[in-house]
């Protein structure tokens, strides 16, 4: 019997999302985009996904979100980036100090991206 991974996707009533599909920009596949949105999050915003099917990218642009990495908590500040990997665990969250304003790229998974040296999730300026 295979054990089913859940995911937690809290939204919540006072975030907005844009997002854009490849079928709305046939470019971002070609970028290795699938993809990606503009989201201005408040809590109770929270993502977790107990093993990620993709490699994602939030780059923070305003406000404060909090990220998971090296099992704590971590804020994320406008101009930083979280890079969650493939078959890695991910959970980021919007701060209970207000909005957070951030970008989200979900990478396909390409030989193109194998140079990316990074097992876990980590933090690193956008």
């Amino acid at each position: 019997m295979h054990q089913m991974l859940s995911e937690t996707h809290i939204i919540g009533e006072r975030t907005r999302e844009r997002i854009v599909l490849r079928e709305a920009c046939p470019a971002l596949w070609n970028h290795r985009i699938s993809m990606c949105g503009l989201c201005e999050a408040q809590a109770p915003y929270r993502m977790e996904r107990p093993q990620v099917a993709f490699s994602e990218m939030v780059v923070g642009l305003a406000g404060e979100g909090e990220v998971w990495v090296d099992g704590q908590w971590q804020t994320l500040a406008p101009g930083e980036a979280y890079l969650s990997v493939a078959g890695q665990a991910q959970q980021f969250c919007a701060s209970a100090r207000g909005r957070w304003s951030f970008v989200w790229i979900h990478l396909r998974e390409t030989d193109a991206l194998t140079f990316i040296p990074v097992h876990a999730p980590q933090v690193g300026e956008g």
